[in-house]
């Protein structure tokens, strides 16, 4: 990576970045990821159980959910970061 000066005439650092493992990170996503399909799962079985009623009443309304859900379940960790 590349760190130029605030001025033109500053030289240019090169810069090395460090990727750092840490198991608290990594256990707190992973608690995250399983919150979120629980939260994911709930609302699938919610949606199942209302499917038909008032407020869902055709298939239309039900797929606009469903996709909703999807893109919430499936949404990328606010940090940027992605634990293996």
């Amino acid at each position: 990576m590349d760190l130029p000066g605030p001025r033109k005439s500053d030289p240019v650092h090169r810069l090395r970045r460090i990727l750092v493992y840490s198991p608290a990170n990594a256990a707190g996503a992973a608690k995250a990821r399983a919150l979120k399909l629980a939260k994911a799962t709930e609302d699938l079985d919610r949606l199942a159980r209302t499917a038909g009623s008032r407020f869902r009443p055709d298939t239309e309304a039900v797929a606009a959910r469903l996709k909703a859900i999807s893109v919430n379940a499936a949404s990328p960790p606010a940090c940027g970061h992605r634990s293996p």
